[in-house]
């Protein structure tokens, strides 16, 4: 089954879709991934590495399909400043030799194998060094090898990757099947070296399972889908006290995949026309992906600390649909996504907005949150896609709405967010009814338990703020998230935290909501 799956991948996959696998077979060989991905500063180097010895530099420019002449004289100015550009990075050795690569999942015709062979000629004469070459049957066997212990061949597991990997990939990605392959694939307890092999074999799992949905460009889902592979792998490195260099490789291949897929998002939602309907839509659907595309793009702006053409549309058009009312916060689990939204235009200087934002949230919950109401939001847990379902099945029930528990996981942080603001006499305006709402509270048992999409291990409380409430103690809490409760991954790496904010909409701690407000706002200064 293996050898052919792998055959059937690199025949319809692209070249951003075995990106991450080809980064982690360098890794796996023990080289020093310096730079994975697209951007106008690549100049035809997709990746970038240290050789193992760490006196070679190599770059590698990625295509997909045959190559044959044709597509040689296509992609030739690219190949030009892959050969003829020295690479460029602080991390680079001072002395270094550079050999470029270029790659494709296809193979190389006859004639553009001798084309480059009369190019690598006239370089030679330039002392330039000389192109070499890398083919999909090289990535077959290097990759059958590197996942040949730990693929899946118990019958559940089978059945799970052969679901995960034969998806639609348009939208129909399942947060829930995704993260028990994971554990599946990564189960905790393994000794360092095992944990080392299978931490690189996941990513090529991975990398596998989202074919589809980098076929179809669904780029929410794969930085989802990716966001949950690195917090997984950070999760049992922390549950193992594993600190390697090696599990590190595995883990910031996985996390730069999720940026990239978020950088090809971003770059879709720039286009003119990227938000007008295709064609005849429902109205609450539009809003939601709205929604959903604004938020990605404003993290990717948040991730990159970007203030430059691209971040001034995206803020230009979120207040353009806040103020045409073109934005839909579908329930809880859109707080996060509401987060971006507040940071991004505090970090433009735009603070009267997103005090707008939190006020208008705060009185949406104490509207619909109350105990008894036959109308709450839906919960943290609840997607936007689950919200949408679940209002089509409602409005052609005729069935009686019954009692709902109604309690609130966004209100806590919300508060806080208000406080760490000043924004004491809104807060004063609308605490009668805050005081009333049922806070639910969950606390993982240990620090590697916010990395799971599913935390068994932990406690859930209910409280209420008290009525009147101590100002001062409201400071206090809201000055001191609890960042050592967090696991390294969140407590040592900003970008990581914000992407995982995103991705797991359900992990609602002010320790991670604060410590992210506190280091988001420190742009503030810098605001025009």
């Amino acid at each position: 089954m293996k050898e052919r799956l792998v055959e059937d991948w690199l025949s319809r996959i692209n070249e951003r879709g075995y990106q991450a696998a080809f980064v982690q077979i360098l890794a796996a060989k023990g080289f020093t991934i310096l730079r994975s991905g697209h951007s106008p500063y690549e100049h035809g180097k997709d990746v970038l590495a240290i050789a193992p010895e760490g006196e070679e530099v190599r770059a590698y420019q990625l295509k997909d399909g045959d190559m044959g002449l044709k597509e040689w004289e296509r992609g030739y100015p690219q190949v030009v400043a892959l050969v003829e550009t020295i690479p460029t990075h602080p991390s680079l050795p001072k002395e270094f030799k550079f050999r470029p690569f270029l790659v494709t999942n296809g193979i190389f015709t006859d004639p553009a194998l001798s084309r480059i062979e009369q190019t690598n000629q006239q370089w030679e004469k330039r002392k330039l060094p000389k192109l070499e070459v890398l083919d999909g049957r090289w990535m077959h066997v290097e990759l059958t090898k590197l996942a040949a212990d730990f693929w899946p061949t118990a019958p559940p597991d089978v059945r799970s990757f052969r679901a995960l990997y034969l998806v639609d990939g348009r939208g129909d990605f399942d947060a829930e099947a995704f993260a028990k392959f994971l554990i599946a694939q990564l189960p905790e307890g393994l000794p360092q070296l095992d944990l080392e092999r299978r931490s690189a074999a996941l990513n090529i799992f991975v990398s596998y399972a989202l074919s589809e949905f980098y076929r179809h460009k669904d780029h929410w889902s794969i930085f989802r889908a990716w966001v949950m592979t690195a917090a997984r792998l950070a999760c049992v490195a922390e549950r193992a006290g594993a600190t390697t260099t090696t599990l590190k490789a595995s883990f910031d291949l996985a996390f730069d995949a999720a940026v990239n897929s978020l950088s090809e998002l971003a770059n879709e939602c720039a286009d003119d026309d990227a938000f007008k309907p295709n064609g005849l839509e429902w109205d609450e659907y539009t809003r939601l992906r709205n929604t959903v595309a604004l938020g990605a793009w404003a993290t990717w702006c948040l991730i990159g600390k970007k203030k430059n053409e691209e971040c001034d549309k995206c803020i230009q058009l979120l207040k353009l649909f806040i103020q045409e009312g073109r934005l839909s916060f579908w329930g809880e689990s859109c707080f996060t996504t509401l987060c971006s939204f507040v940071w991004i235009l505090e970090c433009h200087g735009h603070f009267a907005e997103a005090q707008a934002l939190l006020i208008n949230w705060l009185e949406e919950l104490t509207a619909r949150q109350q105990r008894g109401s036959d109308d709450p939001l839906f919960d943290a847990y609840a997607s936007a896609e689950d919200t949408l379902i679940d209002l089509v099945e409602s409005s052609a029930s005729v069935e009686p709405i019954r009692p709902k528990s109604v309690h609130s996981h966004s209100l806590f942080p919300l508060v806080l967010l208000l406080v760490n603001r000043n924004c004491r006499q809104e807060l004063a305006a609308h605490w009668l009814a805050v005081s009333h709402i049922v806070i639910t509270m969950f606390k993982p048992a240990e620090p590697a338990g916010y990395l799971d999409w599913t935390c068994a291990n932990g406690s859930e409380t209910d409280q209420a703020f008290s009525q009147p409430q101590s100002w001062v103690e409201l400071v206090a809490i809201a000055a001191a998230p609890s960042v050592n409760l967090l696991p390294r991954a969140l407590r040592e790496n900003d970008s990581f935290k914000l992407a995982f904010l995103m991705a797991f909409p359900h992990r609602l701690a002010w320790s991670i909501i604060g410590s992210l407000d506190r280091s988001t706002r420190e742009c503030e200064a810098e605001a025009p």
